[in-house]
């Protein structure tokens, strides 16, 4: 692909402006079609711009070729103007009642009490969509809750999307499916109040939330929700309906008893209706997409077939298999790569679901299942048969007969069992017995890339999680809830709760350190460094914080003013670690020369450094006390210094291939070490006693950080492979 020069932000912005920009604009047009980059600066160019609608309409006139990345920028863009700005054909609608009207303009969030809908009594809203905003509502008549979309005020005067929102509720209505959200009444608006429908309102949740809550589903589970969604489909394609929009968020889980329901038929439209889509925009969430969606090619039922494969996959993996940072990217890995194979990310999947999956997710439509019937069909008959099969099911004879074998010669060789267990048992009195495997209680998958660092709140059970390009999660391990996200496109490499849990600090690749207040969430300090920030930590009173960079450079900085205290100072080849003492008098960097120095915080001048350790120093910790600190890196060594000395106190060493140790965490005692290892593995050590007592393991790739909970009870690692785990620590290992 050739990519000319990205033009400078003031050539982009006469995109914005339709009549300054003239016949200059096609090559724009088709530069940014192809760079994620100038998309994203455009982007972010017309936020609150009143010229964006008329971009979009116009750019749509320009007709780049099907398959150019246009398409979704233009969708992207199209979603940002709904939301900015009003349509330009938009205009207010006169002598409305404020009691029916005022609650539905789009940034309004104040109470919705006394207002209504038509008859209905609103009650709160429950949703927001791309067209419109839904409420749950009192029908006073029929006494029933009921879900009422209403026609986002902005987009009420756009003949286009007033027809495609009615369309939705008659494309609804018209299936009549268990599986298919009912709608009971449609109403084309008047008398300033913006089109709306009602439909039935479904307590429970979607299926987005249950996946960010549990990430991957039961083998039961997967089936069963596929067989309802495949239903639902089978029903809408019976009608001509393509529902263009399959995702977890439009799947509805019934509180009680699961039972699924499709919505937001937004974007279905009838197989021979093709005026709202003439020109070529792809409508869809590029997650979800198939690849001749994606294309702007025309679609047929088999394309919801691909998207319920992704939904498939998902629930199967805790991944999608087409992942990106940009639209683009998403689609065109859906359209040119293969997923990887679901048995690599699940190995529990059965074969047979795995080989469904990769036939719904086949590139050219042909090659996958042809009808919704036939996947609910077959979805319908394992689920049958899985429910119908178990150890106390047996047609067969003679397995009866060898099960009685068995039996026999188990009870044969008891004698000899219960004289082994007797040793074991006098042995266990006199040697504290080592844990059997120990599996992760929670874990948070499905992040795109690695994840580089994990921080533990000291106030409360919320993780911060630095993933690759999806920013800070902020996750509930105990709910299995991401309660937020702090936003960030480039890779963060370091993170660290202040001691009282109220600001965060954020290190990234692009050579920031960004200091968040978390009551607010606002970005309080954006603190510039001249290379990518690797490390990160707080002084005991949140006043201060520490910084160390790839470019070995170590900085102190006040959070009081967000200015650097003094002149940074050359430390290390590259920074990799960072601590304070517990008293704030000292801190500690250690980097990839294999050298640790304890520093004066004072006076910002080494007190002493340790000797080299061969490989690099990954990590740098102090004992709770501050009368240690310890050091670890590359030789799988963890050296314990004398903090007031600098004395070498003892060792510990980690065998095995993979030694490597990339990060450690004491235990609010000090008693408790926890090492990640390169080897995929948490060593968990007793440091009283210098002995291993635990290998914790779960994690495909090589694991970047680990972190003691403040109960002690309970650990948390990351890894190069995506995935955070929560352990439960072994008693033994206080023992």
């Amino acid at each position: 692909m050739n990519v000319s020069p990205c033009p400078d932000p003031e050539r982009l912005r006469t995109l914005l402006d339709v009549e300054a920009a003239g016949r200059d604009a096609d090559p724009l047009v088709r530069h940014v079609g192809e760079c994620p980059a100038c998309q994203e600066a455009l982007e972010r160019l017309a936020v609150g711009d009143p010229q964006l609608a008329r971009l979009v309409s116009t750019c749509a006139r320009s007709r780049p070729e099907p398959d150019s990345a246009f398409w979704p920028a233009l969708h992207d863009l199209e979603r940002l103007a709904s939301r900015s700005t009003p349509p330009p054909t938009t205009t207010p609608a006169p002598h409305s009642d404020p009691n029916t009207t005022a609650f539905l303009d789009p940034d309004t969030r104040e109470t919705t009490a006394g207002l209504r809908i038509g008859p209905f009594e609103v009650v709160r809203e429950i949703g927001r969509g791309g067209m419109g905003v839904v409420y749950l509502a009192r029908d006073p008549q029929l006494h029933r809750d009921v879900a009422i979309k209403v026609l986002d005020k902005r987009l009420a005067g756009d003949p286009v999307a007033r027809e495609r929102f009615c369309r939705e509720a008659k494309a609804a209505a018209g299936v009549g499916d268990d599986h298919i959200v009912a709608v009971h009444q449609v109403s084309g608006g008047g008398d300033g109040t913006p089109p709306y429908f009602v439909m039935q309102f479904v307590e429970g949740e979607s299926l987005e939330d249950r996946l960010a809550r549990e990430t991957r589903l039961p083998i039961d589970e997967i089936v069963r929700i596929g067989m309802q969604v495949a239903a639902g489909l089978a029903a809408a394609h019976d009608k001509g309906l393509i529902h263009r929009d399959v995702k977890p968020g439009n799947i509805l889980l019934e509180k009680g008893t699961d039972r699924v329901k499709l919505t937001d038929f937004g974007l279905a439209h009838a197989a021979q209706d093709v005026r709202l889509t003439s020109t070529g925009m792809v409508a869809g969430t590029p997650l979800y997409m198939s690849p001749e969606q994606a294309r702007a090619e025309p679609l047929d039922a088999r394309a919801d077939l691909f998207s319920l494969g992704i939904v498939l996959y998902e629930m199967a993996t805790g991944a999608l298999p087409f992942p990106g940072n940009t639209p683009y990217l998403v689609l065109r890995r859906l359209s040119e790569e293969r997923h990887k194979p679901v048995a690599e990310l699940n190995p529990a999947v059965p074969e047979w679901l795995a080989a469904v999956i990769d036939k719904l997710l086949a590139k050219r439509p042909e090659d996958r299942y042809q009808s919704a019937r036939e996947v609910a069909e077959l979805l319908e008959q394992h689920w049958l048969l899985r429910r119908t099969s178990s150890q106390d099911h047996v047609v067969c004879p003679r397995a009866r007969v060898r099960r009685k074998m068995l039996q026999l010669a188990a009870m044969g060789v008891a004698a000899g069992v219960v004289l082994t267990l007797a040793g074991l048992w006098v042995w266990s009195l006199i040697q504290p017995a080592l844990p059997g495997p120990v599996t992760p209680w929670r874990t948070l998958d499905g992040n795109q890339g690695p994840i580089w660092c994990v921080a533990g709140s000291p106030i409360e059970d919320v993780l911060a999680v630095g993933t690759h390009s999806e920013g800070v999660k902020l996750w509930n391990p105990a709910e299995n809830r991401v309660e937020g996200v702090l936003p960030e496109t480039r890779p963060i490499l370091a993170v660290a709760y202040s001691a009282d849990g109220k600001k965060l600090a954020v290190g990234t690749e692009d050579n920031t350190l960004r200091v968040y207040d978390l009551a607010t969430r606002d970005l309080k300090h954006r603190l510039t460094h001249a290379s990518a920030v690797r490390a990160v930590a707080f002084s005991g009173d949140g006043r201060k914080a520490v910084t160390g960079t790839r470019g070995g450079m170590v900085a102190l900085w006040d959070l009081d003013t967000g200015k650097e205290i003094g002149e940074p100072v050359a430390a290390h080849g590259s920074v990799a670690s960072v601590a304070f003492s517990p008293d704030d008098r000292d801190f500690a960097t250690a980097g990839e020369d294999g050298r640790a120095i304890l520093w004066d915080a004072a006076m910002r001048r080494p007190r002493f450094e340790t000797p080299a350790q061969e490989g690099g120093t990954w990590s740098v910790r102090f004992t709770p006390d501050g009368k240690t600190f310890a050091t670890g890196g590359w030789d799988g060594t963890v050296r314990l210094w004398d903090a007031g000395t600098g004395k070498l106190q003892g060792d510990m060493k980690v065998t095995g291939p993979g030694k490597d140790l990339i990060a450690m965490s004491f235990c609010p005692s000090g008693k408790l070490l926890a090492i990640a290892c390169a080897d995929q593995s948490i060593r968990l050590w007793n440091v009283p006693q210098r002995q291993e007592r635990a290998v914790l393991r779960g994690h495909t790739g090589a694991v970047t950080s680990v972190v003691i909970a403040r109960d002690g009870r309970n650990l948390a690692s990351g890894s190069r492979d995506g995935t955070v785990h929560m352990w439960a620590i072994p008693p033994v290992c206080y023992e």
